[in-house]
């Protein structure tokens, strides 16, 4: 997500939180979104465009960090702490199971192959 980092004149290896970089991005995208005039639905409810927001960073954290030679240990830790402050905050108690199925599964699988990355890197057969 080279483009995040500079549009916001942040080089990768700087020690800018991936997460913050990225909350910023999503609010901005999803503002940029309900703005334009479009003829499709608009997000209305705040706590739902809140959470629209939220998901959307996640997935450019996940690019981000996708996108790194090697990975900290902090920012997977950060993409813990987000989907952990998502279930908490943005999820009515109701839906938590739904949350549970459908968002947390898969982003555990995604978070065990971004923390495999680094150990990879060494089978990488540079021509």
């Amino acid at each position: 997500m080279p483009q995040v980092c500079e549009h916001h004149g942040v080089a990768d290896g700087e020690a800018v939180g991936v997460r913050e970089l990225c909350d910023e991005e999503a609010e901005s995208m999803v503002a940029r979104v309900c703005s334009e005039e479009s003829s499709g639905p608009v997000v209305a409810s705040e706590d739902l465009k809140q959470l629209v927001i939220s998901l959307t960073s996640l997935l450019f954290q996940v690019q981000m960090l996708s996108e790194r030679p090697s990975i900290p240990s902090h920012d997977l830790q950060g993409l813990a702490e987000a989907i952990s402050h998502m279930k908490l905050n943005k999820i009515d108690p109701a839906n938590t199971k739904v949350f549970e199925d459908k968002v947390e599964v898969h982003m555990a699988h995604i978070e065990a192959g971004l923390s495999q990355m680094g150990n990879l890197t060494a089978f990488d057969v540079h021509l």
